[in-house]
Order: structure tokens, then C-alpha cells, then sequence
């Protein structure tokens, strides 16, 4: 938890300069949701900060980008890469990013720096920020899948030993914190996420989302019920597990949709592997997404952001992942996970047929909903007070 030093001499009238950065989806959404989250607390505390946000560019495909259309992200700044290869990107936000904290800081001090989830984007722009001497803020901190590998578990445990502040989405990745001997830098927000689908999504009902296929966006109309399904984890992008997959979903009694990551589809068709009746999209917009899971039947996933989604509008969903950090979820029997045989494949089917209509109600293990105001307000206590 966070320990409160003497306070100093702090002017509480100077406003707190803060730089948000995103370069991928998931950062596009989250940054969605604060800015939303943000736009309806106090002007008292809104006039404490001064926000910049950055898109530092990791992702580039229309398929992974649109969110920022769709959603009206605001952005101050956004880096462009003239190279796809993702260690040039990589390359280029460390070098770009330092230059632009160096622009951005001719106008004033900047004091902090805010990153997110655990991608390179996140270890990247935290190590910039040390080397600037700005603090770091890592929301989405002390997830640990336990083993100690896989990038994104690198890229996380980076980003909270870089940081000042740690707010974790959970209880658990709190202790994570602790054990680490972090516990002096680390806060329990609850999941941001939460605080937008509670507010903007929970009581709602539709008739039909919108998907994008080849950069165009169509409409499906809720009729049939579903199974919603996608992976993306380079774990993940292997050709027995896929056409296993696929096999599956083609003998349910469910219509079927997978959303392809550009690096999944792309396997998909030089493997040629048939997806038979299965709706392939390149992308579903994260507001369209929010409908597509809460009229779904169930849920099968590697992604983190699915997987809390399908929680909060009580659906079962199955993980596809040996990788997954919301172990808190699957203690709730609320999901599954599983491995990559057909075997485990067909035991995931089968519990998620039986359990679909069980009612797991959310039991607050992702926050009350106020995990955004959390993180503000305790950003504005941590300046006042060292």
C-alpha cells in the first residue's frame, strides 16, 4: 500500500502535469475510458492536472487502430514509424519518445508519467520516463502469471519496478505487489474498465454490432445466438490448435465468430486453414465488442480484456491460455481454463454449454467501479505529500 511522507511545502494550486501513453488497442480503449471517466469528476480536481496524451504508435493496423475513430480518443501527440518491423518500432518509440518528453517539458516540468496493461509500449516508455528522472505511474500493475516467462510478463514487472505508483486491478495482483517488496508504491484501484462497462454498458440491450472486414465496417444482426471468440497470444498462433478450433465451433449447435488479430489471419491463410462456418472479422470496435460479448452465449479467448468483459456482463468464458494473469476470475467459476488439445478444447465447449446460463454474479474483485477517481486522487496525494 501506499505510506504518506511529510508534507512539504507544495503548491496545491499549480497544476500536475501528467503524460498518458498508449501505442496499442487495449491503450486506445483504457485511454477511452479515463478520458470518459475523467470528463465527469469535479472541476476541482480536474483543474488539478494538466493531461497529455501520447500515441506512441506500437500498433498500426486499421483493424487495431480504428478504436481511435470509433471511440473519439483525444491524442496531443502521435509518433509515426516508417518501418513495420516491431524491434524498429520499438527502436523508434525509445528514441522519438525521449525527444518528445524533452519538447513537452520546454512548457513546464512534467511530473508524471502514466503507462498501462504490459506490452512493450509500457517497459519502453517507463524506462524513458526513469531516464528522464520523471516519476512512474503503471495502471494495471502487479499482474504475475507465477512462472516468470512470456514477454508480457517481463514487460509488466519492468514497468512496476520502474514506477512510483502501482495500482493494481486486483486484490491478488496487489499481494503480487507486496511480495516483491513494492508495497510502499502500490495501490488496489479495481479495474478501469469496470468503472466504463458499469456506467455506459450494463443495463443496456441492442439489436446488432458492427464488425470491420478488409478496413470496411458491416453490421451483424443479433438473431442466432453465438459463440464469440479470439486469439491473438504468440502462443496461441499454431496450426493443429486453430484447425482444432475451428473443427469445434463448426459441430456446435451455436453460430460462430472469431476476431482475427492481423498476425492470426495472416497465418490463417498462408496455413489455408478452414475455418468452415466460422465468421472471420478483422476487428470489432470495443463499444460494438461490449455488445458482441454481452449477446454471446459464451466466450473462448487468450485476451485479458475479453475474459474481465465476459465477467462483468456474466458470461462464461474459456481461456485459451496457460499464460492468463485474471486468476481471480477462474476462482469465481466464471471461467475456465484450458489447454490446447482437442481434448481440452471439447472439455471447454462442453462446461461452457452447461454452465451458460449459471449465474456468477460479480463479486468486487475487480473494485467498486471508482477506479479511475482512485487513481487521480491518489496521484494528487502523492504530489502534496514528497
Amino acid at each position: 500500500m501506499l505510506v504518506a511522507q511529510s508534507v512539504k511545502n507544495k503548491d496545491t494550486s499549480k497544476k500536475i502535469r501528467v503524460v498518458v501513453v498508449g501505442g496499442i488497442r487495449t491503450h486506445y480503449i483504457k485511454i477511452h475510458a479515463i478520458q470518459k471517466v475523467f470528463s465527469k469528476f469535479s472541476a476541482e480536481l480536474q483543474d488539478r492536472f494538466e493531461i497529455i496524451y501520447v500515441n506512441v504508435g506500437q500498433h498500426y493496423d486499421y483493424a487495431l487502430t480504428c478504436h481511435i475513430e470509433t471511440l473519439h480518443v483525444h491524442f496531443d501527440y502521435t509518433l509515426q514509424h516508417e518501418s513495420k518491423n516491431s524491434y524498429d518500432i520499438l527502436s523508434t518509440i525509445f528514441n522519438r519518445f525521449g525527444e518528445l518528453i524533452d519538447t513537452i517539458s520546454l512548457n513546464g516540468k512534467i511530473d508524471y508519467v502514466v503507462v498501462m496493461g504490459d506490452v512493450a509500449t509500457t517497459a519502453v516508455a517507463a524506462m524513458v520516463a526513469v531516464i528522464k528522472s520523471i516519476k512512474v505511474v503503471h495502471i494495471e500493475g502487479g499482474g504475475r502469471v507465477g512462472r516468470g516467462n512470456g514477454n508480457e510478463e517481463y514487460y509488466r514487472t519492468i514497468a512496476d519496478h520502474c514506477s512510483t505508483l502501482c495500482f493494481a486491478s486486483t486484490q491478488e495482483s496487489n499481494k503480487n505487489l507486496l511480495s516483491e517488496g513494492l508495497g510502499v508504491r502500490s495501490c488496489f484501484s479495481g479495474d478501469i474498465m469496470y468503472d466504463y462497462v458499469k456506467d455506459y454498458f450494463q443495463n443496456e440491450s441492442f439489436t446488432e454490432f458492427d464488425y470491420v472486414l478488409e478496413n470496411e465496417h458491416k453490421s451483424y444482426q443479433l438473431g442466432r445466438p453465438y459463440i464469440l471468440s479470439s486469439l491473438h497470444h504468440v502462443e496461441n498462433i499454431d496450426e493443429n490448435l486453430l484447425q482444432n478450433l475451428f473443427l469445434i465451433l463448426s459441430d456446435s449447435k451455436y453460430d460462430s465468430i472469431f476476431i482475427a488479430h492481423p498476425r492470426i489471419k495472416k497465418f490463417i491463410a498462408d496455413k489455408r486453414i478452414d475455418t468452415r462456418k466460422t465468421l472471420v472479422v478483422d476487428a470489432i470496435p470495443y463499444q460494438e465488442n461490449l455488445k458482441a460479448i454481452k449477446n454471446s452465449v459464451f466466450c473462448l479467448t487468450d485476451s485479458g480484456g475479453i475474459q474481465r468483459e465476459a465477467y462483468y456482463f456474466n458470461k462464461r468464458c474459456i481461456v485459451c491460455s496457460d499464460l492468463t494473469v485474471w486468476k481471480t476470475i477462474i476462482k469465481t467459476g466464471s471461467n475456465i481454463q484450458i489447454g490446447k488439445t482437442l481434448e481440452e478444447l471439447k472439455r471447454g465447449i462442453q462446461w461452457a454449454e452447461e454452465n451458460a446460463t449459471v449465474d456468477y454474479k460479480y463479486n468486487g474483485c475487480f473494485g467498486d467501479g471508482q477506479a479511475v477517481q482512485t487513481i487521480f486522487k491518489t496521484i494528487v496525494k502523492h504530489y502534496e505529500t514528497v
